[in-house]
């Protein structure tokens, strides 16, 4: 995770599992009346888990799996349940990963010339710059050395654009 404080709360850690455990069961090709108990049991063990949190007891996180096992596995049981962290294919995962390492750099040196947060640029204004660069048709060698990037940056904004023009 890139966030360093993520998973330090016993609640992060609680939604992680119990997340993945509910992307594995709705993912998985079961009958109606299998997912509906499955996800029964997954409600009960969320709300035994959460009362964790407020009366403190956190030394009984320790029997996290043990709950979820004993809860789960009479519904689990030759069901070809195969797990899965998030709800997104491998294959399509992997292209968001590579194309979020190919484009952070970009980002965080942009953010600091609109004076903005990373994240905010990310979400808010690189979308649509490249957007702009695209329909005013603007080579993206000018425009990174017109605004003071380096040269490394201009494949990356080709890339990004011709990704973008692809989905339109």
């Amino acid at each position: 995770y890139f966030d360093s404080r993520f998973g330090i709360s016993t609640e992060d850690r609680r939604r992680d599992i119990l997340q993945a455990l509910f992307n594995s069961i709705v993912t998985s090709n079961l009958s109606v009346s299998d997912l509906s108990l499955l996800l029964d049991s997954l409600s009960k063990i969320d709300m035994h888990i959460g009362r964790i949190g407020p009366k403190r007891n956190w030394r009984l996180l320790k029997y996290l799996n043990d709950i979820i096992i004993k809860m789960t596995f009479p519904y689990i049981t030759n069901k070809n349940i195969k797990y899965s962290q998030y709800n997104i294919s491998w294959p399509l995962m992997g292209n968001i990963f590579s194309r979020g390492q190919s484009t952070r750099k970009i980002i965080s040196e942009m953010s600091k010339l609109f004076h903005v947060q990373k994240s905010v640029f990310g979400l808010l204004y690189f979308p649509f710059l490249l957007k702009i660069l695209e329909s005013n048709k603007i080579n993206p060698s000018e425009f990174v050395r017109e605004i003071g990037l380096e040269e490394k940056y201009i494949t990356t904004i080709e890339k990004e654009l011709s990704r973008s023009s692809k989905l339109t």
